[in-house]
C-alpha cells in the first residue's frame, strides 16, 4: 500500500478545509433558495465522484494477488520460565490464550481453569 508524505497529506487537508469554508461563507450569502439548489448539484458530484471511486476501487481490488499465507509455527511442548523474566519455548508445548480456557496442541477448549505443563 502507497502512503503520501506528511507534508502532501497536511497540505491536501488545509486545501480542503479552505475549499470547505469558502462554499459554506459562498452559500451564507445567497438566498435559501438559491443556497438549496447549489447544495443539491454539490451534494450530487460528491456522490458521482465517491461512486467513480468506489467503482475503481473494487476494479483494482479484483485484480490484486493475494498473499499467500503465512506460514504455520512449528508447535511447542514446553516453556520454561526463568526468574529473571526469561521465556524458553521448546517443542510440543500448550498454548494458553486466556486463564479460562485451554487450547491444546489438538486444538480442542476445555472450560475452567487453565492447566499448567
Amino acid at each position: 500500500m502507497r502512503t503520501f508524505p506528511r507534508w502532501l497529506r497536511w497540505s491536501g487537508a488545509l486545501l480542503l478545509s479552505a475549499a470547505v469554508l469558502g462554499a459554506g461563507a459562498f452559500l451564507y450569502g445567497q438566498s435559501l433558495e438559491d443556497a438549496d439548489r447549489y447544495a443539491s448539484v454539490g451534494s450530487l458530484a460528491i456522490g458521482a465522484a465517491g461512486l467513480v471511486l468506489t467503482v475503481v476501487s473494487m476494479i483494482r481490488q479484483h485484480q490484486a494477488t493475494p498473499d499467500p499465507p503465512p506460514e504455520a509455527a512449528a508447535p511447542a511442548s514446553q516453556v520454561n520460565v526463568h526468574g529473571d523474566g526469561n521465556v524458553v519455548v521448546q517443542p510440543q508445548a500448550p498454548v494458553y490464550l486466556s486463564s479460562v480456557k485451554y487450547y491444546g496442541p489438538a486444538g480442542g477448549q476445555e472450560e475452567g481453569r487453565a492447566r499448567r505443563a
